[in-house]
């Protein structure tokens, strides 16, 4: 489960709509019932404060603006940015919520994970019990490099910088985010690639090396997918795999 309404319909037309939309089982179907503090999402198990900060964001796209990434990035440096991921508890937190996870087969009797959130400044890592979905990109000859995504999105190209590059929507505004593989993140436009990703079938090569690499997340995933997208730092096609949950 995560901007402006100003991006041109060229952008629209250029990228393909599986390049940047947000993957189908990004929508959890949500079974527990929300905590009543204001800002909360829906359906979540929600503090009072996080709903405080979530309601910051949230207001950030109640009006047009041709300065949103600004905005966002303001607001980055001081609260973060909402990241999606899954987790293996749902103890109380100030600074984390809680859905139900939308696969059936994260809530099994004797093992459970929740669909979870947080605010983000500066990285996207983790040292308590959660799960960061991981992004493979292939090299040539056989060697990996690792990058965590935000569940359920899809990456749309790597930058010149060697950054994972992502389009985020929020109340119908359209904005970038990029990941190195450390974790660091940035707000961006939502600038398109160069070259359109497209869905490719993967080597054995890659599968081998995805069930190697996942193997402690090999519970959340219901299966994966390669696709090929353009890194701009060496103007060359580069093989992602990736893994699916439901």
């Amino acid at each position: 489960m995560c901007w402006t309404s100003g991006i041109s319909l060229l952008f629209l037309l250029l990228v393909p709509a599986e390049s940047w939309a947000l993957s189908s089982d990004q929508q959890p179907e949500i079974r527990s019932s929300s905590f009543e503090f204001a800002g909360c999402p829906a359906n979540s198990k929600c503090g009072e404060e996080y709903g405080k900060r979530y309601a910051g964001w949230r207001k950030l796209f109640a009006t047009e603006s041709s300065s949103a990434v600004k905005q966002l990035q303001k607001f980055k440096r001081r609260d973060g940015v909402p990241l999606t991921f899954w987790s293996q508890d749902t103890q109380n937190r100030s600074d984390q919520i809680f859905w139900d996870s939308p696969c059936q087969h994260h809530r099994t009797s004797d093992k459970k994970l929740y669909l979870s959130q947080m605010l983000f400044g500066r990285s996207f890592s983790l040292k308590r019990k959660a799960i960061i979905e991981q992004v493979l990109v292939v090299g040539s000859s056989g060697k990996i490099t690792s990058y965590p995504r935000p569940r359920g999105m899809i990456p749309t190209h790597l930058d010149t910088k060697g950054r994972m590059r992502f389009i985020m929507e929020e109340g119908g505004v359209y904005f970038g985010l990029a990941i190195t593989p450390a974790g660091a993140i940035s707000i961006t436009s939502a600038n398109s690639a160069v070259r359109s990703s497209t869905d490719v079938k993967c080597t054995s090569q890659a599968i081998n090396l995805f069930d190697r690499e996942m193997k402690a997340q090999r519970d959340i995933y219901r299966g994966h997918t390669c696709r090929r997208i353009w890194q701009q730092q060496h103007h060359r096609w580069q093989t992602i795999i990736f893994g699916f949950s439901c």
